[in-house]
């Protein structure tokens, strides 16, 4: 009997342990751990989440506590929980405080729970709070320190000036894509900053330092620079000059710049308050503004940059041009070409070819030439073009503008020319297609002091175009006579970039005067795609026969599907 007691009793506490393990409770949060952000000045945060029980005993929690370091020492235990009953789920929140304005770094830590009948036990969970900076830290210090004299950033006016091209004596000249507040990369910018003493007392020693802020990084693309100091009496303003470039001024490189209207030109403006009148004579006092930019990234846009040559040159000198090549677009470039060209000086289109350039890298252009012993002493216009790996000039989509400018070049000296014989200049008119007229419109001069009677043809042209006409072909020019003679070319349609013709002045004498003339051909494409466009303008049958096969076959399978769907 005491035996069989004995097993009574020993099921019974055994039945007890099993249903207090099924009674039990069975603590955890949810989510287990929690990322959460503050922004610039934020000194406190709240947390949500639940407190779950999935046993089945109901249990009262209390003294629910954050015990927490952060990664600068600063909190060691925080009030965190009041008394919580559990039964299920419970959503719970909390605030941590007291989170200096200058904080940056994360704050990590566990919740100890002292919860009944079980005792104390520390949950796993883990807040990081990651502080992200929407101001430079020089703002923030600036509005730290305050604005008892009340200064003021009155005014930010942006001046862009374009990117630099040539650089003379007389003046820079720039290229201008963009606008005031809307930036090129390589783009000269100037600002002018107003700074206004509005308060009632005089403000000395005033410092202006400025950087660029881009709010999508949370980062200075300029860093902070100090300008000059100055003095400020009461109700006076006073502005300054700052420029800057987009690119050798930058602190970060150009492929971090990203395309938007996401940056800050930043000011600060700190002085010391200089009036035995005011009660906070001698202290320090700041004020801080901003305004806000767009900096403009195409895709595909090359542009010329510093141009270098001789201010004034002789005839018969020669002369080289030297220019960076700059791919200011986000993609990668093949076959850039940089094109010349200046009728007067015999350069007729001379093209050079750059080659491959990555994005936002840069190559060097350069070409030589001799100017002519017979050139006019004169100011010419030298036109520049960077042309794209199918002849087109490159062209952006924010305003549509061409990359191509003229620049002048000073002949003064040297020269020869007498005023006799002919003289032939010639310059398109219109067309440049493959497969559309081109006309061209020369001027013949007499330069002697008789009059003179020409026949006038062209020659040289067979390779590209199948013939032509002019509207006239006899010329009667007195002394110091000129008249122009346009000629028409039909191009044919496979022609395509540089091509050249010659001009030819017979005389009475039958002395023969020539001028060769270059032009440009913008090949056209085939609507088979690339691989015909290649066959059809290299004449190479085997490439025909691979593009004809291929058309037939894509024919073939349509055929046949449309026969297997009809049954």
């Amino acid at each position: 009997m005491r035996a069989k007691s004995l097993t009574l009793s020993f099921f019974s506490i055994f039945i007890v342990a099993m249903l207090a393990v099924f009674v039990s409770a069975n603590i955890t949060f949810n989510p287990t751990s929690l990322d959460e952000t503050l922004t610039t000045g934020q000194t406190s945060i709240t947390v949500n989440f639940d407190l779950v029980n999935d046993g089945v005993a109901s249990t009262n929690y209390t003294n629910l506590v954050w015990s927490g370091t952060s990664t600068q020492g600063i909190w060691t235990i925080l009030p965190f929980l009041t008394t919580s009953v559990i039964n299920d789920t419970d959503s719970l929140s909390a605030t941590l405080t007291g989170i200096p304005s200058t904080f940056e770094g994360t704050i990590t830590g566990i919740i100890n729970v002292n919860n009944s009948p079980s005792p104390t036990e520390d949950l796993p969970f883990t807040i990081t709070v990651t502080a992200l900076q929407t101001e430079p830290q020089e703002v923030i210090t600036c509005n730290a320190i305050g604005n008892l004299g009340e200064l003021r950033v009155k005014d930010i006016d942006f001046n862009n000036l374009g990117t630099l091209i040539l650089k003379e004596s007389s003046g820079n000249i720039y290229l201008e894509f963009g606008d005031d507040d809307e930036w090129f990369p390589l783009d000269e910018i100037e600002v002018e900053i107003e700074i206004e003493n509005n308060g009632d007392f005089d403000i000395d020693d005033i410092e202006i330092e400025w950087g660029i802020y881009d709010t999508n990084s949370n980062k200075l693309i300029i860093e902070f620079d100090d300008e000059k100091d100055f003095n400020l009496k009461d109700g006076k303003d006073e502005i300054i000059t700052v420029s800057f470039q987009l690119e050798d001024d930058l602190d970060i490189d150009l492929d971090e710049l990203d395309d938007g209207k996401h940056y800050r030109f930043y000011v600060t403006a700190t002085g010391i308050i200089d009036d035995s009148d005011s009660p906070n004579d001698g202290d320090e006092t700041c004020a801080s503004g901003f305004d806000s930019a767009e900096i403009v990234i195409e895709n595909d846009f090359v542009i010329l940059t510093d141009v270098q040559y001789p201010e004034t040159v002789q005839c018969g000198e020669t002369v080289q041009i030297s220019a960076k090549v700059w791919n200011i677009g986000d993609d990668d470039q093949d076959e850039v070409k940089v094109e010349v060209h200046n009728n007067d000086l015999g350069l007729f289109h001379k093209t050079t070819e750059i080659g491959d350039i990555d994005e936002f890298d840069d190559d060097v252009y350069i070409f030589d030439f001799k100017v002519p012993n017979d050139a006019e002493e004169k100011t010419h216009l030298l036109k520049f073009e960077v042309l794209d790996e199918d002849f087109d000039v490159y062209e952006n989509d924010f305003d549509d503008d061409d990359s191509a400018f003229t620049l002048p070049f000073r002949v003064s000296g040297g020269c020869t020319a007498e005023k006799s014989g002919v003289s032939i200049s010639a310059n398109i008119e219109s067309g440049g297609k493959a497969g559309e007229d081109l006309v061209v419109r020369a001027t013949v001069t007499n330069n002697d002091d008789e009059s003179k009677v020409f026949t006038v043809n062209a020659a040289g042209f067979t390779q590209w175009a199948s013939s032509y006409t002019a509207d006239r072909t006899s010329l009667v020019l007195g002394a110091g006579d000129s008249v122009d003679v346009v000629f028409t070319f039909n191009v044919n349609k496979d022609a395509s970039g540089s091509q050249s013709f010659t001009i030819e002045l017979v005389s009475e004498d039958n002395e023969v005067t020539t001028q060769p003339v270059s032009v440009s051909i913008e090949g056209k494409r085939s609507v088979f795609g690339g691989l015909l466009t290649g066959a059809v303008t290299s004449g190479n049958a085997y490439l025909w026969g691979i593009a004809i096969l291929n058309v037939i076959l894509v024919l073939a399978i349509i055929i046949v599907a449309v026969r297997v769907l009809r049954k």
